[in-house]
């Protein structure tokens, strides 16, 4: 791009001498202290001029300058710039400068000379104190003290040693010689030889000596014998005299008479830009002195200043101090106010057209003013600042050949400080908009403008040098909390894509780079992170393999987000490198928890992936304590014992706890959870070595020894989980208990179980045993041990068998019973079936159920072979099968379905001869009748039918007597049980055989009447036997007659009718009779008159209650 024609210049920040704000404060300012001036109307002639830094002091004074040129009088005009002399700053400098100044204006009237005055002020007086110390070199002292050594040693060794035979002994005179006179001066002679050698080598080591030759050296070296000091220390006190406050007068008072001046004024100048708070206080304080406390005749000084910059040389907590001082300095104050808004809105617009002319059209002035005014504090506006901001975008504008928009530029010089801190991220998020954001609205513009400007390139590549080197920086960095900012840029992530494109990653540490990339998900797309993670996981086999030894946070993240052929690649990479670090260092925790940890992440992210792992063998020792860590988190779904394929030898297990430095018992003791996790997880270890040794400590375990044996009972349970142990001998749990007495401290529950379990064999032995088996305070602790000494069907036998009758034993029974405590229960069924009445008797009277219901747990292992011949049960074990609370359960189904069986194979023989008998067949064969549970199959065999025919007719013929239990037999017609076709014949032959008998009583009437009148036919021509010899004889039995009557009334009709009507009479008389029985239906006894020739019998009053028929 071409330069363009004009150019902005520069603008001068000295004082114009000009008041440019319409409001002319400066002006009237220096109209009110040029007249009081020109009038000498100041007591003091000292004025204070009193305003901010750059809000027109200076320019107030170059306006009064200027007034006093105008006129006639001659005012010369000294200012003093104290920021400039804060070095120097003496009465001498005050003095040279002003005479100086004086001089070369030519305001001297010439009576003094001030050449030479200036001469003597100048010269320094001063006195000098020097005191040498010559330095000799160390090696010359070793060097003359090993030739006093010798000389000294030589006058020792004649005039003493000599005569005087010390080691009489020592018969070797050289060797004393040597020792006594040479020895010592030469060893310090080689010290000081060695000491010369060094310094020799020191003048290669300095810049200005390591040039000379040998020779030059050596001279140097042997200076000493020349009578020459080489070096010497010079300690030096100078004294330059400060004109005294005398003198001082006396010099300023000369220089006032001999001016031709009318007036001198005095300008002191940035007195508030001092920085060390004694050269304010120590200048001020001239200036009071001098000039303040007394007056000085045409000298006026004015002093510009900021109070709020001088009160900080002053105590900044006492502001009457400050105001105090300034008081006393000062015969009058003035103060430079403020312009008004618009007369800064003028003086930027002035200004501006100064340096710009042009080149910037009027919108662009009033754009940039605005931005200007927004932005500064109006507090602090000055005329300085502005200008320095206009020569400031004036430098910006000229830097970048007008190639950025101006607004930019004023931007950029407003917000400098905060784009500055951090210009990517101040860039990307624009924070450092404020009021004026309105103004950018183009944030891609903004963007590109405010980036050329902070890297001064051209506007094209300001992004790509803006994103590219702060995305580098914060992969090398990791600054996190510039990317959550740089990542709002609208061209992110084209730089970021290119970035992460070219790079390798190598200067990156990795937990940095997934840092990174989770970081930017929310505005990379999907597709392109999952590459940006594949093409950095791609990368890691150049990271060393030191960084995949352990699992990371950063290798989680590679795996959450690559491929499973990517993810599976890193995770056997974690694997394999931890397991090389294992078999180096036998870091075992360090192996199973990275491994651990890994599939742990993989199974919760839904990896499904399994990496290769290898069997790794563990001493026992690391493989114990590798369970004792890690048994509780292992997890099904997460990470299991199998995955980790770690192990040991299972008899190199059983041999480091029985050899352990510790002791066994102790040792196994606090590890047995892991045995514990091992008896239930991991079935191929086997502990049958630590078993015999346990069981060798029980059997001679000494009794007192509490605490061993509660241990080796705790380990003992482990090994065999919920089985039987093997029991401590009796005499051993007699001892314990009789030593301990009625501790219930462990393991007194556990004895007192075992103890219970030896009462199969033994009678109690110990009066604290026998106490207890009385007790029942402690029945549910013992009941939750005591399947480890004895199973639950041995305690029934205890007390059954045994006739070990005590209250605890009998409490544990009906607790075990319901409660198992994760035992597996066992009895034998076969000793159960035999004694079921005994346990209900014995635990279960009044809930026998209870007991039934857990029995049926055993059901899938009940066969038939398990219950003795049922007939030869007691009947009082039949009798509680047939209790109609006990039908469903399956150990008496079993009991009935033997029952049935039996049944199934009788002969008719069997049937004749247990019928009516009190034979468990026959008490069976009733109780399945009556409990409705006979197969009717059983009751309609041929066998059976058969023996029911004779058997009835053995009883029609009074040679069976008839059964008590007639309801039983009236039932089985009733219920369906018998054949009814064969019931057919019987009762007709029954019936014959009846009418034929000569001697037929009542109770066989009654037996046979119910069969008869259901299943024999009863022809015509056995009408008038069947009324006189069974229906006259129903009316001895009410209960006969109204069943009979109810059942088979029509029937009753039909014989009657049918018959020669030679009974008829009685028959009258008897169902008249009945007319008055309530317990009878009258309706049916009126049936049978109305529709048989019978008649009902009228009684006859004169014939004292007799009938009669009509």
């Amino acid at each position: 791009m071409s330069e363009p024609t004009k150019k902005p210049i520069y603008i001068s920040s000295s004082p114009s001498g000009e008041d440019l704000f319409e409001g002319k404060s400066h002006e009237k300012i220096s109209n009110t202290i040029f007249e009081l001036i020109k009038n000498k109307a100041l007591p003091n002639n000292v004025i204070g001029i009193e305003g901010k830094w750059g809000s027109g002091k200076s320019n107030v004074v170059s306006i009064l300058n200027n007034k006093f040129g105008e006129i006639k009088s001659d005012y010369f005009f000294f200012t003093y710039d104290a920021w400039g002399h804060q070095e120097d700053l003496t009465r001498r400098t005050f003095l040279e400068e002003l005479i100086t100044s004086l001089k070369f204006e030519k305001k001297f009237k010439g009576s003094v000379d001030w050449t030479n005055e200036l001469n003597k002020l100048l010269a320094k007086k001063s006195t000098k104190n020097t005191t040498k110390f010559p330095k000799i070199k160390f090696y010359w002292i070793l060097i003359m003290a090993s030739i006093l050594l010798f000389s000294f040693f030589n006058v020792l060794y004649d005039d003493f040693l000599l005569k005087n035979d010390l080691f009489p002994k020592h018969t070797l005179p050289n060797l004393k010689l040597f020792l006594s006179k040479y020895l010592l001066p030469i060893i310090v002679f080689v010290w000081g030889l060695i000491e010369l050698r060094k310094e020799y080598k020191a003048f290669d080591k300095k810049d200005q000596t390591k040039d000379y030759d040998y020779k030059e050296r050596l001279k140097r070296l042997l200076y000493i014998f020349s009578g020459s000091d080489l070096e010497s220390e010079e300690l030096e006190h100078t004294l330059e005299n400060e004109p005294t406050v005398k003198s001082f007068k006396e010099y300023f008072e000369n220089i006032t008479s001999d001016l031709k001046s009318d007036g001198l004024v005095i300008v002191f100048d940035n007195m508030d830009r001092l920085t060390k708070s004694d050269k304010v206080l120590s200048l001020w304080s001239s200036i009071h002195t001098f000039f303040a406390e007394e007056k000085v005749d045409n000298v006026w000084v004015i002093i510009p200043y900021d109070k709020g910059h001088l009160a900080k040389h002053f105590d900044d907590d006492n502001h009457n101090k400050v105001d105090n001082f300034i008081g006393k300095t000062f015969s009058t104050i003035f103060r430079i106010s403020p312009p008004v808004l618009s007369d800064w809105k003028k003086f930027f617009e002035l200004k501006f057209k100064e340096a710009f002319d042009d080149i910037i059209n009027d919108n662009d002035i009033e754009l940039i003013s605005s931005l200007y005014e927004l932005i500064t504090d109006v507090n602090n506006k000055r005329p300085r600042d502005i200008i320095t901001f206009i020569n400031n975008l004036v430098s910006l504008y000229l830097q970048h050949n007008s190639t950025i928009d101006i607004k930019y530029l004023a931007l950029f010089l407003l917000r400098k400080k905060e784009i500055l801190e951090n210009p990517l991220i101040s860039i990307a998020n624009k924070h450092f908009l404020k009021e004026e954001s309105h103004m950018f609205r183009n944030e891609a513009e903004l963007e590109e403008n405010l980036a050329a400007i902070v890297y001064n390139v051209d506007k094209e590549k300001s992004s790509e040098v803006l994103l590219t080197n702060n995305i580098d920086d914060i992969f090398l960095k990791a600054n996190i909390e510039a990317l959550k900012e740089v990542k709002k840029h609208s061209e992110f992530k084209v730089y970021f894509a290119n970035t992460v494109n070219k790079s390798n990653f190598s200067n990156s540490r990795p937990e940095n780079t997934a840092k990174i990339f989770d970081e930017v998900k929310d505005v990379i797309s999907a597709q392109a992170l999952k590459s940006y993670w594949e093409r950095f996981a791609n990368n890691l086999d150049r990271r060393p393999k030191e960084e995949f030894i352990e699992l990371l946070e950063w290798h989680k993240s590679i795996i959450k987000n690559t491929s499973r052929k990517t993810s599976k690649s890193l995770a056997d990479k974690i694997v394999y490198n931890s397991k090389s670090e294992f078999e180096k260092s036998s870091n075992s925790s360090k192996y199973y928890s990275t491994l651990h940890d890994l599939l742990v992440f993989l199974n919760n992210e839904n990896k499904k992936l399994k990496p290769l792992i290898e069997k790794v063998r563990f001493t026992p020792k690391d493989f114990v304590h590798y369970i004792d860590d890690m048994s509780n988190v292992f997890k099904e779904g997460e990470c299991t014992f199998d995955d980790l394929k770690i192990f040991t030898d299972s008899d190199e297990l059983n041999k480091y706890f029985i050899d352990h430095e510790n002791g066994f018992v102790e040792e196994l003791h606090k590890f047995v959870h892991v045995i514990r996790y091992l008896k239930t997880n991991a079935k191929s270890y086997k502990f049958k070595n630590i078993q015999d040794k346990v069981d060798s400590e029980l059997n001679s375990i000494a009794y007192t020894d509490a605490k061993k044996i509660s241990k080796l009972i705790e380990i003992n349970k482990v090994l065999n989980e919920k089985a039987s142990l093997k029991l401590i001998p009796e005499a051993i749990g007699t001892n314990y208990l009789n030593h301990h007495g009625t501790n219930t401290d462990e393991p007194f529950i556990d004895i007192i179980s075992n103890q219970i379990a030896h009462l199969m064999t033994v009678a109690p032995r110990s009066t604290v045993l026998t106490n207890e088996l009385n007790k029942l305070d402690n029945a549910r602790k013992i009941a939750e041990v005591i399947q480890y000494y004895i199973s639950y069907g041995d305690l029934l036998k205890v007390v059954i068998e045994k006739g070990r009758n005590y209250p605890l034993v009998d409490e544990i029974i009906k607790i075990l019973t319901t409660d198992y405590f994760g035992f597996t229960q066992s009895l034998n069924s076969k000793w159960v079936f035999e004694n079921l009445d005994k346990i209900r008797t014995k635990f279960f009277e009044e809930n026998f159920t209870l007991f039934l219901t857990q029995f049926d747990r055993w059901d899938d292992k009940f066969d038939i072979k398990d219950i003795p011949e049922v007939f030869e049960l007691r009947q009082d074990i039949l009798k509680e099968t047939f209790d109609n609370n006990n039908h469903e359960f399956s150990s008496i189904k079993l009991i009935h379905s033997q029952i049935l069986s039996e049944f199934r194979e009788a002969s008719k023989e069997d049937w004749l001869n247990n019928f009516n008998t009190e034979s468990n067949f026959n008490f069976a064969f009733i109780g399945l009748v009556n409990s409705n549970l006979l197969d009717k199959k059983i009751t309609k065999s041929k066998d059976f039918m058969e023996a029911y025919d004779e058997y009835l007719t053995s009883i029609a013929k009074n040679e069976e007597s008839i059964p008590a239990n007639e309801e039983f037999w009236n039932n089985l017609l009733n219920a369906n049980y018998l054949d009814k076709r064969k019931l057919n014949r019987i009762y007709d032959d029954l019936l014959d055989l009846l009418i034929d008998y000569p001697e037929l009583n009542v109770e066989q009437i009654k037996f046979f009447a119910l069969g008869i009148f259901e299943f024999s036919a009863i022809p015509p021509t056995k009408a008038d036997s069947v009324c006189r010899k069974i229906i006259l004889h129903l009316n001895d039995d009410d209960k006969i007659f109204y069943q009979i009557l109810e059942a088979h009334g029509e029937k009753i009709i039909q014989i009657i009718n049918s018959s020669q009507g030679r009974y008829n009479q009685d028959l009258s008389e008897m169902f008249g009779q009945k007319l008055d029985d309530e317990s009878i239906d009258k309706a049916l006894i009126e049936s049978i008159f109305d529709k048989t020739k019978l008649e009902i019998p009228i009684k006859d009053s004169q014939d004292n209650g007799e009938v009669t028929t009509s």
